[in-house]
């Protein structure tokens, strides 16, 4: 019994990921600042724990390998539209708009595989979960600590280049076959 409900978490986790999209957001919006900072490390550990446990507890699946990186982009992108509409912060404009068109056409290159039944290897890169960790930590701080920080242009620009650069190494992957 306990085994089925296993097999079942890592993709729970995936779905609450998603869910908590409009209540961070709803949160974000109305300036309730702790609670959108609770949604927001709720969703970002979620990210970490679902992955995490279908490998410990060897459950993993290809719905996962699908749900999970799609709930990764639901949930980074709108955190990141979402602070900019409420900011007009320039830097989050920027870093949005080049994660939403890698993360399109990451979605849109998915779907011609799964369409022309490619065999592809849908592991992350390791240099992904690093630009996730970092985009997760940028948006932390910005949930805490706002414009005040004096250190902020440094981490969106090498976050930026992260962003990039797995885009060139997720379509390398991918024209190669």
């Amino acid at each position: 019994m306990i085994n089925k409900i296993k097999r079942h978490i890592p993709n729970i986790l995936c779905y609450l990921r998603i869910i908590v999209v409009p209540f961070f957001l709803l949160c974000l919006l109305n300036n309730f600042e702790t609670l959108c900072f609770i949604l927001f490390l709720f969703g970002s550990l979620t990210d970490f724990f679902d992955g995490y446990l279908a490998r410990k507890w060897k459950v993993e699946s290809k719905l996962g390998a699908l749900l999970d990186p799609l709930a990764d982009k639901i949930f980074s992108n709108s955190a990141l539209w979402g602070i900019y509409f409420k900011t007009h912060n320039p830097y989050f404009f920027i870093i949005a708009t080049i994660l939403t068109c890698r993360d399109t056409l990451l979605v849109f290159g998915a779907l011609i595989v799964l369409v022309k039944k490619i065999h592809i290897e849908l592991k992350p890169i390791f240099l992904s979960k690093a630009c996730t960790a970092m985009l997760f930590t940028i948006i932390a701080n910005y949930l805490l600590f706002g414009d005040k920080q004096k250190f902020f242009d440094v981490p969106i620009i090498a976050c930026i280049g992260l962003i990039c650069l797995t885009a060139l190494l997720y379509f390398t992957r991918l024209f190669k076959r």
